[in-house]
């Protein structure tokens, strides 16, 4: 078997950041974005300037038969002329071309008077968020001079730096002496200062221009199998990479682009963003479907072995599939978006059973439409998500196909899910079943207290919708005894965000006579009932009884729960 590294080799971070510039230095199309945030970028900063090892580069020679390839974050049109693919080293690269070019969303500096008062180096290097000031602050001179910020990136070049203590040096000499004097008196002074900062900044570059990463090369005939079996070996630490990155690195030498299918999938479902959908879950879609057991493994998925136009017809199917079950919950369950599902697993059980049997443009979608609605809510208050999600949704994607085709069901309601003392002891600390709870209340159709505005998605982008406490928190600290209830489920409604300002912690019986002088008694009711608040409960709000409040909603929100799922 022949050896896979060509060579291993000492490149100076000097040469590496400027090939990552030059754009002779490039990454796979697969690879996932610089992640790194300053903190980090600041120690390895700190780990070059004091010679602590920083870890090792690999590259192979850039071969069109690998892979699609792109040039380092924030390097902008570099020449077309890739030498070398970077297979593990990219997070390191870009954070020391970002910090040494003045490139990315910071600008590095290091506080010389820190290093003046003998502070060390780690306590010297900052960052500040780049802006138009703080880019034309790294290029102003008098800027530097006035507070001894020095621009981490003037330690790649030598000469640049030199230029800067000489004048530094001159500067400090002149506010020194604080008028105007002969040659004579300025010049030891001037090499005084000279000498100050050459003794706090001359190691830094030094020690930043000897730095060397150990670079190993990968054979240049390696197969692209075994370049992503390494890429996935290596990236198994650190800053991980999903399932998803790994089957973009396996797929890619089959013209099988899945970022770039994502990213279409996302334009094509704008549902997708609102559900902060995660593409995995349409591989385990996939995977499902593929398998006789429908497996949703992590192994079964990277075990995924389609050519591209197998792999393209089905990952076509399931995210129409997907569309289609976050249109019915959004819809028809009162699921507003990824905030309020209350268990996101769910979604590959019903993307796989739908992609079987649609819901859409066939005759018999009103009855599988009643049958997963069903399901939905069963599945939620039983909290059969709540465990091991691979193996829940393995058993019901047979099971619930089973159901839809034959009208023979597997699950029942169990009246203990759902009594009286599970909802008052629900606050949104249980957040699957406080989820499905206000779920099934803005299924019933919810307006807003004071505008009559539909509580949808639509509101929600127009302006945040509220999750209201119906008694106002503040007002039961001052009038009622009993406080236990007040974040239960049973308190609490949503409406929007300029309704519940202007209740603040008023008492329910004064609010309450806003609204009804505003939208008449009528009105007002059906607004209320719309909340699962009904006459009796209103009497109570009226009379700001909390718990005669609490005893009428509870029966209310028990009788809707019980309706669903019959």
């Amino acid at each position: 078997m022949s050896d896979i590294y060509a060579h291993t080799t000492e490149t100076s971070l000097r040469k590496l950041v400027e090939q990552v510039n030059s754009g002779e230095l490039v990454l796979p199309q697969f690879q996932r974005s610089f992640v790194w945030d300053p903190r980090d970028i600041k120690s390895l900063i700190v780990s070059v300037v004091r010679n602590y090892p920083a870890g090792s580069i690999l590259q192979i020679r850039y071969s069109q038969k690998h892979f699609e390839v792109r040039p380092f974050e924030n390097v902008f049109d570099p020449p077309a002329r890739a030498t070398y693919m970077i297979l593990d080293g990219q997070q390191r690269l870009t954070s020391l071309h970002n910090a040494f070019y003045g490139a990315g969303k910071h600008l590095f500096y290091v506080k010389v008077q820190n290093l003046l008062d003998r502070q060390d180096i780690e306590e010297s290097i900052f960052a500040k968020t780049k802006s138009q000031k703080t880019e034309n602050q790294i290029n102003d001179l008098s800027t530097q001079l006035n507070t001894l910020e020095l621009p981490v990136s003037l330690f790649i070049n030598g000469t640049k730096l030199s230029k800067w203590i000489e004048v530094a040096a001159e500067h400090f000499a002149k506010k020194q002496l604080e008028a105007p004097s002969n040659s004579k008196e300025m010049y030891p002074l001037v090499k005084e200062k000279r000498h100050e900062f050459e003794k706090v900044l001359i190691p830094i570059r030094e020690a930043i221009e000897k730095y060397q990463f150990p670079v190993l090369s990968l054979a240049e005939d390696s197969t692209a199998e075994a370049i992503c079996i390494i890429f996935e070996t290596l990236n198994n630490t650190g800053v991980k990479l999903r399932v998803f990155d790994l089957l973009n690195a396996r797929f890619f030498p089959y013209g099988i682009n899945l970022r770039e299918l994502w990213e279409k999938a996302k334009r094509n479902y704008p549902i997708f963003g609102e559900f902060k959908v995660d593409p995995y879950q349409l591989l385990q879609a996939i995977s499902a479907l593929r398998s006789k057991s429908a497996n949703v493994t992590r192994k079964s998925v990277l075990d995924l072995n389609l050519d591209r136009s197998t792999f393209e017809k089905f990952w076509n199917g399931v995210c129409k599939s997907m569309a289609d079950v976050l249109n019915l919950l959004q819809t028809q369950c009162g699921v507003l978006s990824h905030e309020w599902l209350p268990y996101s697993p769910i979604l590959v059980t019903l993307t796989t059973v739908i992609h079987e049997l649609p819901i859409d443009k066939v005759v018999e979608s009103a009855t599988r439409v009643k049958i997963i609605k069903k399901w939905f809510w069963l599945s939620c208050f039983g909290q059969r998500y709540q465990g091991s999600s691979t193996t829940q949704i393995s058993y019901d994607i047979p099971k619930l196909r089973e159901w839809i085709e034959t009208g023979k069901s597997y699950l029942e309601l169990d009246d203990n899910d759902i009594s009286e003392d599970v909802i008052r002891a629900t606050t949104p600390n249980q957040r699957a079943v406080y989820r499905a709870i206000m779920c099934t209340i803005v299924s019933s159709g919810l307006k807003d207290f004071y505008s009559g505005k539909p509580i949808n998605y639509s509101l929600l982008i127009e302006q945040k919708i509220d999750d209201h406490h119906i008694f106002p928190s503040a007002f039961l600290k001052k009038h009622c005894s009993n406080q236990d209830q007040t974040d239960s489920v049973v308190n609490r409604t949503l409406i929007d965000a300029t309704t519940n300002r202007s209740i603040g912690d008023l008492p329910p019986a004064d609010y309450l006579a806003k609204i009804e002088n505003a939208q008449g008694s009528t009105i007002s009711i059906d607004t209320f009932q719309s909340h699962l608040v009904n006459k009796e409960a209103m009497v109570a709000m009226k009379d700001n009884n909390f718990e005669e409040f609490c005893n009428a909603r509870v029966k209310l929100i028990r009788e809707r729960l019980r309706k669903l799922m019959e």
